[in-house]
């Protein structure tokens, strides 16, 4: 993940799974540390999009044409989504920020969201 609005926009955001916190990365070092979800006043999720990439379609299409390709893109068009969210946090003490993820960042974001 990474902060595209807020305190040290453009840093990398990492989640602790130990000890439940997210970590912004700044450097090389951490900059900012914030215990979830107890520092955090407040999660809201701006966008939350599955999608397709183009030359995902395309792989699907030209499988679909056989009966054995067909077999293939069926579970590939269930598995191989992508997925882009946004979310804003409001710490307790300081200003908001707004993250940017991916399929992988949500697995580790999602269970913190209230």
């Amino acid at each position: 993940m990474r902060i595209i609005e807020g305190d040290l926009a453009g840093s990398q955001v990492k989640i602790n799974q130990d000890n439940a916190t997210l970590e912004v990365h700044s450097r090389l070092m951490v900059a900012k540390s914030y215990r979830l979800p107890q520092d955090i006043d407040t999660f809201e999720v701006l966008s939350n999009k599955s999608f397709h990439s183009f030359e995902q379609w395309i792989i699907m299409i030209v499988l679909s044409l056989t009966i054995i390709g067909l077999l293939i893109s069926i579970p590939m068009y269930f598995l191989a989504k992508k997925k882009q969210f946004t979310v804003r946090l409001k710490p307790k003490h300081g200003t908001p920020i707004t993250l940017e993820g991916n399929k992988e960042d949500w697995k580790e974001f999602k269970p913190y969201l209230k």
